[in-house]
């Protein structure tokens, strides 16, 4: 059964929520107690949230931790969960004789939203993230949203890291492992499991250096089960908050309050180990929801996001799932939204603040999230960062530069302020260069001039901005695609590709879009004024400097390396020696990042057939190379591929087949060092590298 069916059939009605991390789009391998693997697919959020099997079934945890196939009261049944090709007669039967859209429903029922009182909240009166402009009497407000004033300049936030000593579900953070969290969210080039730079790399990039958060990392423990972190958030903040506290000190917390208004600016919470067993998705919410009164020293605690150390396969949950929490708390929602029967994913794998938050995957330890797209201009204009300049009908060739020079156009509707297009130019390099390699639903997605439609009030923003119908924030058009001048040359305000976009009459479009490499675009507002060419910017400061974590810009057919003393953006096991230097991805589709050692010439005189990378998410996959024949055993169920790459990435040849085995001459691909890829579906089940004589 098609699991978008079961997504847009389930009612998950936002009455209210925290802000939260949306489902993992991949399919996910589950680890049963007795040791069996069952792959499943995530659905939903923090408020509410099952899992299905790939084929569609609802599957639920019994009380000893076995993932089990639901009954038609949606309560666990008899038959453990397995894949297709493990099941038993009689569990197939069980399955076809249930009404799973009724499953489905009745499971909902029996679950509400998690988070009732943000209702209450906006009822009161309590903005949740932006203060809403003064209305002048007769003069029409633009509304934009108001950035907090602690979204600039060097600004510190404390992230507890929690430990549970109550004696029932013990998780701790060692020396090491608080360490190795310190390095993820604040060292510059941070490239450890396939990372692309840290958290405050991700922020100094989006802020083109304007916004340089540091994460202190403030170990604490409480005597709470780790589990009551999704049964009883507030007892488990309330603990955390006050050990986090004492832990900082009464002197020390003025620092966390940048703008001096004796609220902590905003603060996390990390719990050892994994979400699995504790019922809790990572979210941001209010401390205030819990504990209004209590101060430290004069100081209150308030905006927070909650996240778990570890993926529930034991992954390290990459720098995605704490980037889009962060954001919340920064004041962005979510653009996602499950709302009166329908899943509207938003602009997936486009924005952080969307599915997009899990791009970049790690070929070492399967974890996700090691590559997040940058902040949008709208994003940015929403924190400070820039302002997005409205175009006008001229004679003039405008040039749009890379979005890290944090500059944008708009084309506003005359009759509604609050409604307009934004055009920047994102090239699919550096954060943004797994936009078009990540395997989503949408498999058009590409990079290159994004034009966004944005229909903003103050309400949707702070709440739900895409709900049901009412598509306020989405992409409109790609333009001049990745190849080097492809695609749509020009954009109407009246005539949008989408016929989802609202339409108005403009005395301004866009038109002959040019691009000139990963710089710059440059077009023109009349169609009658050509652009045969593209002006060089300005001047070399009108580009504000990338920061040194950044990776060099190159074309779409070949690589360019930084300076020897930049990090190596991919870290593979310790049986690869480390890249001395950063190469840039293109944003062309076809092309996947693979490790390459210092000396390429070394590598393609290896005699040894035996893989210096090897990635096994299936241990019942196998290669074996025999002279120029590459036998393969993957006994896994579904159509399964095979590509072959070279060590720059560029694909060589690809085989599908059905079977249990196969057989592939590889004759043709001449000698060297190769990289081979067995996917089943969107699931990897192994990476080898090996070696053609």
């Amino acid at each position: 059964m098609n699991r978008h069916i079961i997504v847009g059939f389930i009612c998950l009605v936002f009455c209210a929520g925290a802000f939260a991390r949306p489902a993992n789009p991949f399919l996910i391998l589950k680890q049963q107690p007795d040791g069996s693997v069952v792959s499943v697919f995530e659905h939903g959020d923090e408020n509410y949230h099952y899992e299905t099997t790939s084929d569609g079934y609802l599957v639920l945890k019994d009380e000893d931790g076995f993932r089990k196939f639901a009954d038609e009261n949606a309560e666990p049944s008899e038959f453990k969960a397995e894949n297709v090709d493990a099941r038993s007669v009689k569990a197939t039967a069980f399955l076809k004789s249930k009404n799973l859209y009724k499953m489905l429903a009745r499971h909902r029922e029996k679950h509400p939203d998690a988070y009732p009182d943000q209702q209450k909240r906006l009822m009161e009166g309590f903005r949740l993230n932006h203060k809403v402009p003064a209305q002048e009497s007769s003069v029409p407000v633009m509304y934009r949203p108001e950035p907090f004033t602690f979204t600039k300049g060097e600004v510190r936030f404390p992230v507890f890291l929690v430990t549970s000593n109550d004696g029932t579900d013990e998780r701790t953070f060692s020396d090491a492992e608080v360490a190795a969290y310190n390095d993820q969210c604040n060292k510059e080039g941070y490239s450890e499991d396939s990372h692309y730079g840290s958290i405050r790399d991700y922020f100094k990039v989006s802020s083109n250096n304007i916004f340089r958060p540091t994460f202190d990392m403030v170990p604490v423990k409480v005597n709470v089960n780790m589990a009551s972190a999704g049964s009883d958030e507030g007892s488990f903040v309330k603990a955390v908050v006050k050990a986090g506290a004492a832990a900082i000190g009464d002197a020390n917390l003025n620092k966390y309050d940048a703008d001096g208004d004796k609220v902590i600016d905003g603060f996390g919470i990390v719990m050892a180990g994994p979400e699995k067993n504790t019922g809790m998705w990572g979210h941001m919410y209010w401390y205030s929801v819990y504990d209004r009164y209590t101060k430290y020293n004069g100081y209150k605690f308030e905006r927070y996001f909650l996240i778990a150390q570890l993926a529930d396969d034991g992954a390290n949950n990459g720098i995605g799932v704490m980037t889009h929490e962060f954001s919340h708390v920064l004041g962005l929602p979510d653009f996602y939204s499950n709302y009166e029967d329908e899943w509207v994913p938003g602009p997936s794998p486009y924005d952080v603040m969307t599915q997009g938050m899990y791009n970049g995957y790690s070929y070492s330890t399967g974890g996700q999230g090691r590559r997040p797209p940058k902040y949008s201009a709208f994003e940015r204009e929403s924190m400070g960062w820039m302002k997005i300049e409205e175009l006008k009908e001229s004679d003039d060739v405008y040039v749009l530069p890379n979005i890290d020079a944090n500059k944008a156009y708009s084309i506003t509707n005359p009759s509604n302020q609050d409604e307009f297009y934004v055009i920047e130019y994102r090239p699919g390099i550096g954060w943004d260069s797994k936009i078009s390699g990540t395997d989503f639903d949408n498999k058009s997605a590409e990079t290159g001039v994004y034009i966004w439609y944005v229909n903003y009030t103050s309400d949707a923003w702070d709440y739900f901005p895409n709900k049901g119908d009412a598509r306020r924030y989405t992409l409109a058009a790609t333009l001049v695609g990745s190849g080097s001048n492809s695609g749509t040359k020009q954009f109407s305000a009246s005539n949008p590709p989408r016929r989802t976009m609202a339409t108005f009459s403009s005395r301004y479009n866009v038109y002959n879009m040019l691009k000139s490499g990963n710089d710059r675009v440059c077009f023109s507002t009349k169609q009658s004024v050509g652009v045969n060419s593209c002006p060089e910017l300005a001047s070399s400061s009108s580009v504000a400097p990338v920061s040194s974590s950044s990776a060099s810009v190159v074309s779409s057919s070949s690589w360019a390396v930084a300076s020897s003393s930049s990090t190596s953006v991919w870290r593979s096991s310790s049986s690869v020696q480390p890249v001395s230097s950063v190469a840039e991805l293109s944003s062309s589709s076809s092309m996947v990042w693979w490790p390459i050692s210092s000396s390429s010439s070394s590598m393609e005189g290896d005699s040894s057939t035996t893989a210096i990378l090897e990635v096994s998410l299936n241990a019942a996959c196998s290669l074996d190379l025999d002279g120029r024949v590459l036998n393969v055993r993957a006994p896994s169920a579904g159509a399964k591929t095979l590509r072959v790459f070279d060590l720059q990435g560029n694909e060589l040849t690809r085989y599908g087949f059905d079977g249990a085995e196969g057989r592939f001459d590889l004759s043709g691909l001449g000698s060297g060092a190769r990289v081979v890829r067995v996917t089943v579906g969107r699931v990897l089940l192994k990476v080898q590298r090996i070696v053609l004589k």
